[in-house]
């Protein structure tokens, strides 16, 4: 029999209810690394979705070597031949295969999050299924940037070779026909790493600019120690997110402003008064620009509506 050195003491390992069954063609330690962190994972995404999870028997095979995995998956798999990982579903089971090498963390990982997903949702769009599993299968790393992602298909943007096209990439049904750029871009529309809410969507817009100045101010409040800035930090810690969304801000010498402000998943917050407000005359502008750091390895800055009609108030923020 092919498995029959399997992980010690006892030969199936338990997560959190969810029966884990891991067995191997090589003498595995149950105390690995490897094998802690994918312990983990099962947490992370019930945690992270709110999942209820189900107690589906989940079965993960993992191969000493390539070759030894080769010849498994050209015989029973031929058509997913040649990929590091697989996760497919026999007679109503769920089986995660995988090589043991430099890259299983991520592979089982990658190929457990299809399972945990299959077996308590069902079956998800193949974007969307790829894109979780693109995500999860990072560990360790701040926001979980995939980052071998982000350059590839910002060189094929620059290039011209690749633009973003979710309604192409849902009409993909097979694992197989993705390419890679498929994966990297699945993984980039599942990662949300910002929220970017409209301008005075917490106050209201356009009824403004029939309102008394007393009105007006009923409206707004202080920032950064109001309530809604609050709320948006709350928010942005609790889901690891950058949220922005826009608010009438009374400032220290009473004045209001058409502010946006800018949570980030640390608690800092930032904000910008829009340069040219003319909702209401009891509001005034704002008299700089803002940019500042971001933990997505760039630089953001915020300008509001009108502002961006202004070519040098783009230009002006770019330069900063």
């Amino acid at each position: 029999m092919m498995w029959s050195n399997r992980v010690q003491q006892p030969p199936t390992t338990f997560v959190d209810d969810v029966p884990l069954k891991i067995e191997a063609d090589f003498d595995l330690q149950d105390d690995s690394q490897v094998l802690q962190e994918v312990r983990n994972l099962k947490m992370e995404l019930r945690d992270d979705l709110g999942i209820p999870f189900s107690n589906d028997k989940i079965h993960v095979r993992i191969f000493r070597d390539a070759g030894t995995f080769s010849d498994f998956t050209s015989r029973h798999f031929p058509q997913l031949n040649g990929r590091r990982a697989l996760f497919v579903v026999e007679r109503g089971e769920y089986y995660v295969y995988a090589i043991w090498s430099e890259n299983v963390l991520s592979d089982l990982r990658h190929e457990l999050t299809h399972a945990y997903l299959n077996s308590s949702v069902g079956t998800l769009p193949l974007w969307l299924d790829e894109g979780l599993a693109e995500y999860y299968e990072v560990a360790g790393v701040p926001g979980r940037l995939n980052r071998e992602h982000i350059p590839w298909l910002s060189d094929g943007n620059q290039r011209g070779t690749w633009q973003p096209d979710l309604e192409r990439l849902a009409s993909i049904s097979k694992p197989e026909q993705m390419t890679g750029t498929d994966y990297a871009e699945a993984a980039a529309s599942s990662d949300v790493q910002m929220i970017a809410f409209p301008e005075m969507c917490i106050t209201g817009y356009w009824h403004v600019r029939n309102l008394s100045r007393e009105s007006v101010q009923a409206l707004a409040e202080a920032v950064p120690s109001g309530k809604s800035t609050a709320t948006l930090v709350s928010f942005a810690e609790r889901f690891n997110l950058i949220i922005g969304a826009g608010l009438i801000e009374e400032a220290n010498d009473g004045r209001l402003y058409n502010t946006y402000v800018v949570a980030m998943p640390d608690g800092e917050v930032y904000f910008h008064r829009k340069l040219h407000c003319f909702i209401s005359p009891h509001m005034n502008s704002g008299d700089r620009f803002t940019v500042f750091s971001s933990p997505l390895g760039c630089k953001l800055g915020v300008l509001i509506c009108w502002d961006n009609n202004l070519v040098e108030n783009a230009r002006a923020t770019a330069l900063m």
